[in-house]
């Protein structure tokens, strides 16, 4: 069965805002669907280029099959299943260069609560997408959220990780090792997403996580270096910004060219669903502003320039339905313009969604985990 590129547009929204009088609205498009198989049930997904070709890669953990799978990117677009690598019940990978050689490295997550396989892995890359052997650190309850990036200002890509409640950060020693510094608290929910972003300007990184029982996102202030506080830590306990209820994915963007951090902030369950969108003010507050509806179990975000104006945009996925597009007008105003099939070819919906130019040709397109099967399906754009 074949899909068209584009379901039908969408002309009224609820909560959603009018569109500019005499403003174009820009339609996405996308190639028909291609789906992959990975491991069974894959739990998170992450982009990098594993083999140093200049094509981004996607990889996927299964806690089911205790398989990470790499999807090898192909000239065209396309991805070949070229490594599966074993790992204990993983949660989450994220990739960085962690040792400064060149090579992308595969940093994951494991449970396996009391055992000795728990904690947070490290494969070092070779280069050509395969890995030396695992290196552990210790890491209790690690669940399913994980980042990548630089938070004490270094320039080297240090590892912040979900334990339940709370955020263990780890620093990079610049030699691809790391070093544990801090187990935060205070979150009073499963955190479900990490964001790393300076959201009060002080040029010190903060961290950011999805809280669905705290009903928004709750932001860890990061410290500038001085005599006795060393940069990548943070102020605890976390201050709470509302972001709707049950608060499962978000992502930051300058929606209004301010300069300012704002976010984007999927809320899921039965007719709850919606997208909160937040203005930083560029103090570590936000200015909520009026919800827009989505479909039912909304369980991922992404934050792109999906319709090459120059203007970001948002992207919803939920559970049962098609990617949703909001069209951004560079005022930080969205309008509900398309829906597009996302889930593969039962049009199933998604889960974990990363967005990427995989064939190279300067446009934004979609990967996704296809909600409830063991299939990555991905849309190329037009």
């Amino acid at each position: 069965m074949t899909f068209p590129s584009i379901r039908t547009k969408v002309s009224s929204v609820s909560n959603a805002p009018e569109a500019l009088e005499g403003r174009t609205l820009f339609a996405v498009a996308f190639q028909p669907i291609a789906d992959y198989g990975v491991s069974k049930h894959p739990e998170w997904m992450a982009v990098g280029d594993m083999n140093n070709d200049g094509r981004p890669d996607i990889v996927t953990v299964s806690q089911v099959k205790d398989r990470i799978s790499l999807l090898a990117n192909q000239v065209d677009g396309s991805f070949l299943n070229t490594t599966n690598r074993d790992l204990s019940n993983p949660r989450s990978v994220a990739i960085a260069d962690l040792d400064g050689d060149g090579n992308q490295d595969l940093i994951a997550t494991n449970g396996g609560k009391g055992t000795s396989q728990e904690g947070l892995s490290i494969f070092m890359g070779n280069g050509d997408g395969t890995f030396q052997d695992r290196v552990r650190y210790d890491l209790d309850n690690a669940s399913r959220a994980i980042v990548a990036q630089d938070v004490n200002g270094d320039g080297k890509p240090d590892v912040v990780v979900a334990a339940n409640e709370k955020l263990a950060v780890f620093l990079n020693n610049g030699d691809g090792t790391l070093m544990r510094i801090a187990k935060y608290k205070g979150f009073n929910s499963r955190i479900a997403e990490i964001i790393v972003a300076d959201v009060n300007n002080d040029s010190a990184p903060d961290l950011l996580a999805a809280t669905p029982k705290q009903s928004g996102v709750s932001i860890l202030f990061g410290n500038l270096a001085s005599p006795g506080v060393p940069a990548g830590t943070f102020n605890s306990p976390p201050v709470v910004v509302f972001g709707g209820r049950d608060a499962v994915a978000a992502q930051a963007g300058d929606f209004n060219g301010d300069g300012n951090v704002d976010l984007a902030v999927a809320n899921s369950g039965f007719r709850v669903s919606g997208l909160n969108v937040l203005i930083g003010h560029g103090d570590g507050t936000f200015e909520p502003r009026n919800p827009y509806k989505t479909d039912d179990f909304s369980e991922t975000v992404q934050v792109a320039d999906f319709t090459g104006d120059g203007k970001l945009d948002i992207m919803v996925g939920s559970a049962v339905g098609p990617y949703q597009f909001f069209t951004g007008d560079g005022t930080a105003n969205f309008t509900l313009t398309d829906e597009v099939v996302g889930g593969g070819s039962k049009q199933r919906g998604v889960d974990r969604t990363v967005a990427a130019d995989f064939n190279l040709d300067g446009k934004v397109d979609l990967a996704s985990i296809v909600f409830g099967r063991s299939r990555v399906a991905v849309r190329l754009s037009v």
